[in-house]
């Protein structure tokens, strides 16, 4: 198990598209590595967020978490993620989410892969898709990995990303 955890806010006038519009993804290195296994997005409009997860071969993301967030405010957000023991559909994954250091909620007894991967790694960053009249995209967080009850490596951004993709352990 895995745990993830981001601290995290937008700029006061920023609001989600309706398009994809992720803070956070783990990604396949390996495999069908093109679409996130799990993501927090921001969804349409300026007061919901959610943790989804796009296993397998299914045709889209399964909702694991939906709540509330405002613009220009501080979230801290915990994702624990079991990742199935196979990758062939076997239903022994588990996602669960904190906001704000609530109770942790999701879903369990799930596939949670991707085809033929093997490892994964979480990405922090603004992913999102452009339409017309968006503001600017500015965001600042801080993010930290836990394996197994242990703090592997900690990264802090605090700086504004503009559209800016920034990944953890990512490999050149």
């Amino acid at each position: 198990m895995f745990e993830y955890a981001t601290t995290w806010r937008t700029s006061t006038n920023f609001y989600g598209s309706g398009n994809f519009c992720h803070v956070f993804q783990l990604k396949a290195i390996d495999g069908n590595n093109g679409a996130p296994l799990v993501t927090l997005s921001v969804l349409a409009g300026a007061s919901n967020c959610c943790v989804h997860y796009w296993s397998g071969t299914s045709r889209g993301f399964s909702n694991v978490r939906q709540f509330n967030w405002a613009p220009g405010v501080w979230e801290n957000v915990r994702i624990r993620i079991k990742p199935s023991s196979q990758s062939n559909g076997t239903k022994d994954g588990a996602i669960s989410v904190s906001v704000n250091g609530d109770e942790f909620l999701g879903v369990t007894n799930v596939a949670v892969y991707r085809p033929e991967a093997t490892s994964y790694r979480p990405k922090w960053g603004l992913y999102r898709s452009t339409s017309k009249n968006l503001p600017p995209a500015k965001a600042a967080w801080s993010t930290r990995m836990r394996r197994r009850g242990r703090c592997d490596s900690i990264q802090q951004f605090r700086q504004p990303a503009v559209l800016a993709l920034k990944s953890f352990n990512q490999r050149s």
